[in-house]
């Protein structure tokens, strides 16, 4: 939280007004009673000053110090003079005010008044104004100590609009419009507050006798950063800076506004939030229009490989309707084993799918083959017509048909080649101890070496299908 309960305890003060102003009685001057101050300055109080108030009956006054308060003019004893509290904080806000302009605009050409008609009809009298002479620009402060419903400021507002017056609302640390603290040690914007600040006005509250205003602000965290900026409604943090850093500045929409340090960062870091959200708005936006492109970019692909695949299905078709592959067919009591038509890349020739260029080179070089006979790889490319590129392709094909037991390796060097498996009799295995390893897990179908995947059924899936449509054709 901006502030703690400490600075805000301090900053509401005393309910009762403490009196550090007085007038002086020899030229009408303020003077300012400096704290701690009310002992040795006695003398010259009772001496040479009266009350502030105009129309006092009894301005006489003393000076008093106090240990647990701040040092103030009280009335002399037997004074029935009595000034209302909310009166008392008023004017002197109105002289903390008068005095902070005149110093701040010490040059020649501005002038600074307390209690100021607007014009001659008197239509508004600012609590203070200050007037530039070389164009006659005007900013009227008003201190709201008072309670002010939002009707009644807007009419006020709009009244120094029309009249091209620059209006600054202060409001009062006490009575009616002071922060209001809610059960969390915030404060509580009351509707007037949330008024001043739909204007883009900072909601400030004065202690004149601390000379110190109040800002009320929130705080929002946008992607993991904390920005700081003025409140416009409900809940609210103070932050709390002496009357002397503040001054007037030209606003973006032309109108004089109340600034300072404090008010220039919380701007800023309002600025940073809405440049924050804008390029996080554009890169969300980008982000879609890539997870679009995306999107578009996969689906064509899907297309493309769907529609690559519907045409390797018709050529498959045709080719298997053709004589060799009719013979590939019957070779395989009508159905493919699983390792004719492997997708694995495309054979620079005129072949139109793999079950064609493969179900070709099973008949050229491995069908009606006996166990333990050699193929070479480099004689099934050139058998395809194709050249060296192809080598690649062909053995990729081989080295699956050997984790399917169809064939071992023969020779691993630059002309790889391949021996054809035999089958599971152990005759056949005893014969060819030089070429295979004795088979552990074999089919108990066809008799061949069962790849690691077809271990648990003991046969091959493909196997089991041509087992069962001739047990059909049988009957």
């Amino acid at each position: 939280m901006s502030h703690s309960l400490r600075e805000l305890s301090a900053f509401l003060g005393e309910e009762v007004a403490a009196f550090i102003y007085a007038r002086r009685i020899d030229d009408g001057s303020v003077y300012f009673l400096p704290e701690d101050e009310g002992a040795i300055r006695r003398p010259f109080a009772r001496a040479k000053l009266e009350c502030l108030f105009p129309d006092c009956p009894r301005p006489r006054l003393t000076s008093a110090h106090r240990v647990k308060k701040r040092d103030g003019f009280v009335h002399r004893s037997g004074s029935n003079a009595a000034h209302p509290a909310e009166d008392s904080f008023h004017y002197q806000a109105q002289v903390r005010l008068l005095q902070w302009l005149e110093a701040k605009f010490r040059a020649p050409g501005y002038s600074t008044a307390m209690e100021l008609q607007t014009d001659s009809a008197r239509t508004r009298i600012a609590d203070v104004m200050i007037e530039r002479a070389s164009d006659k620009q005007r900013v009227a402060f008003e201190v709201q100590y008072a309670s002010l419903t939002p009707s009644d400021w807007a009419e006020r507002h709009h009244s120094y609009m029309s009249m091209k017056i620059a209006d600054v609302w202060i409001f009062g640390h006490r009575r009616a419009m002071k922060p209001r603290v809610n059960s969390e040690g915030g404060v509580k914007l009351n509707p007037t507050h949330e008024a001043v600040a739909e204007t883009g006005a900072p909601v400030l509250w004065i202690n004149p006798i601390e000379g110190t205003l109040a800002i009320a602000v929130v705080r929002e965290v946008f992607a993991g950063v904390s920005y700081e900026m003025l409140a416009k409604e409900g809940e609210a943090e103070l932050v709390f800076e002496p009357l002397s850093l503040f001054s007037l500045a030209l606003g973006d929409d032309g109108w004089v506004v109340v600034t300072s340090p404090k008010l220039r960062r919380l701007r800023q870091s309002a600025a940073a939030l809405v440049t924050a959200r804008s390029e996080a708005a554009a890169a969300a936006a980008a982000a879609l229009e890539v997870s679009a492109g995306q999107i578009r970019e996969l689906a064509r692909q899907a297309e493309e490989r769907e529609a690559a695949a519907e045409k390797r299905r018709r050529s498959k078709t045709i080719w298997l309707s053709t004589d060799d592959g009719r013979e590939l067919v019957s070779a395989f009591e009508g159905v493919l084993p699983p390792w004719i038509g492997i997708e694995i890349g495309d054979l620079p020739c005129a072949f139109r799918s793999s079950a064609e260029w493969q179900g070709t080179l099973y008949l050229k070089h491995l069908h009606g083959l006996d166990p333990g006979e050699v193929v070479r790889v480099v004689d099934c490319v050139r058998s395809l017509g194709l050249g060296g590129a192809a080598i690649p392709i062909v053995r990729a094909w081989f080295e699956n048909l050997v984790r399917w037991g169809v064939v071992g390796y023969a020779h691993r060097g630059l002309d790889i080649s391949y021996r054809i498996a035999p089958r599971a009799s152990k005759k056949e295995q005893s014969e060819l101890p030089h070429v295979f390893e004795v088979l552990t897990h074999v089919c108990s179908i066809c008799g061949y070496q069962l790849a690691e995947i077809y271990y648990p059924a003991g046969r091959h899936e493909y196997c089991q299908v041509v087992k069962q449509r001739l047990r059909e054709r049988a009957h």
